[in-house]
């Protein structure tokens, strides 16, 4: 420990890495490690210039412990070394099924989507669009039916939203999807899933617990251009 407590309001602690990378933080009393992850990322070399990773925290003892709060001031570790752990699929967003419904009208066609976004443990997810359109002025005829069906991978970081205001935490997808339409036929052409939803937008979602003997599908994510 090369810092240690000084001024009775900026003190100091150890981090660390499991591989042995070490740094030391020096701040106020008062910071708490949830304020202070993008600083610890960047003083162990992790993550970028615009995401840091999210960060989970254990006191290092002689045994195993369970992880710090994140509300844990910076007061009650002054001294202490603590081990940090990479959390990219934090249990929050873990086996969690994210749905939304809208629906929109333009002149006479009415159209309405059911969207699905599902987060599986090992970091995959699966995802569904199902787009519906209809004519009011013959009857609510259909006039066309498409789903959008895709898969890829997803992980949480944190990253910087309005100056000033703390980084916020956001989910990232990356993987492809395919048009299906029952007016044309077979798949069409695929296209990228490359979407970042904060987590405070996914809390409006209607949130569900998946079981593992559900197909997992996903939500309004896809850069979906018409097919």
């Amino acid at each position: 420990m090369s810092c240690t407590s000084f001024s009775g309001a900026v003190v100091c602690f150890d981090v660390c890495l499991v591989s042995g990378r070490a740094a030391v933080i020096s701040c106020t009393e008062t910071q708490r490690l949830q304020d202070m992850q993008v600083l610890i990322a960047g003083e162990l070399e992790l993550g970028s210039a615009d995401e840091s990773p999210l960060l989970q925290f254990f006191k290092q003892a002689g045994t195993q412990s369970e992880p710090l709060a994140h509300s844990t001031r910076a007061a009650e570790i002054v001294g202490c070394t603590i081990q940090v752990v990479l959390q990219e699929h934090p249990e929050w967003y873990v086996q969690k099924c994210f749905l939304r419904r809208s629906a929109e009208l333009s002149w006479d066609v009415e159209e309405e989507r059911r969207e699905t976004l599902s987060l599986l443990p090992d970091g995959h997810f699966t995802y569904e669009m199902r787009r519906l359109a209809w004519d009011d002025c013959v009857g609510r005829l259909v006039v066309k039916e498409d789903t959008l069906q895709g898969t890829g991978r997803w992980r949480c970081v944190l990253q910087a939203g309005v100056p000033g205001a703390l980084p916020e935490e956001v989910l990232l997808l990356d993987g492809s999807a395919c048009w299906l339409s029952s007016f044309s036929r077979g798949r069409l052409a695929s296209q990228r899933i490359r979407r970042a939803l904060p987590k405070v937008a996914l809390q409006d979602y209607e949130i569900s617990q998946l079981f593992h003997s559900e197909e997992a599908v996903a939500g309004p994510l896809a850069d979906a251009g018409t097919p």
